[in-house]
């Protein structure tokens, strides 16, 4: 069985939230939007160092980033979950909230046994936005209930998978459970804060 995990593709800084942002224009000419428009989804959203990460990468034009997905999804008619939570993300690392949620919303799956600990992941960080911690509790507690398939062992607490390109890869088990801590542990800080790493460690003050 492979998987294909949605992982969070930008790790923002706490800085960029006091960057002000830039005119879309300086962030992205006409002809490379369409350049960027133009692409398909492989290429615009699964290029890591390529597609809209080009223009989130650079100083204050996270927004821009932000937009160019919103544009990519109107283009090109798309419905798919990870556009939607790629554009939530951003949006949540702006500190726009209200925004990021209705993204975040948009990202769920369908039920099934093999999208339960993504739409706990989900239900997680918009509790986390919405600043409702009880809830944060209980998206966590259902994320950690989700088992492995049973072609996965977990040992101390990770699972070696093959993703969808071939490569094998170990990853904390249940996915994103890692994430989900940081947002408990840093409940009321700031979405880039809570996501880094320091929070997943612990919360703060922690040896």
């Amino acid at each position: 069985m492979r998987f294909s995990l949605m992982y969070p593709a930008v790790v923002f800084t706490a800085a960029c939230l006091f960057m002000p942002s830039a005119m879309a224009g300086d962030c992205v000419s006409v002809p490379e939007r369409e350049r960027f428009l133009a692409l398909d989804e492989d290429a615009f959203d699964q290029d890591m160092q390529g597609g809209w990460r080009a223009v989130a990468s650079e100083p204050h034009c996270q927004e821009a980033a932000a937009d160019l997905i919103r544009d990519w999804r109107i283009r090109h008619q798309s419905t798919a979950s990870i556009l939607f939570w790629h554009e939530g993300q951003i949006r949540a690392s702006l500190e726009d909230r209200e925004a990021a949620v209705a993204l975040f919303k948009q990202s769920y799956k369908p039920a099934s046994p093999g999208t339960t600990a993504w739409n706990a992941y989900v239900d997680a960080s918009i509790a986390f936005l919405t600043r409702d911690k009880p809830a944060l509790l209980r998206a966590r507690e259902n994320l950690r209930q989700v088992n492995p398939p049973p072609e996965y062992e977990i040992k101390e607490g990770r699972v070696e998978i093959e993703m969808s390109d071939g490569r094998r890869h170990s990853i904390r088990w249940p996915p994103n459970i890692d994430v989900v801590d940081g947002l408990v542990n840093c409940v009321d800080a700031s979405y880039d804060t809570a996501y880094g790493s320091t929070c997943r460690a612990g919360p703060p003050g922690t040896p």
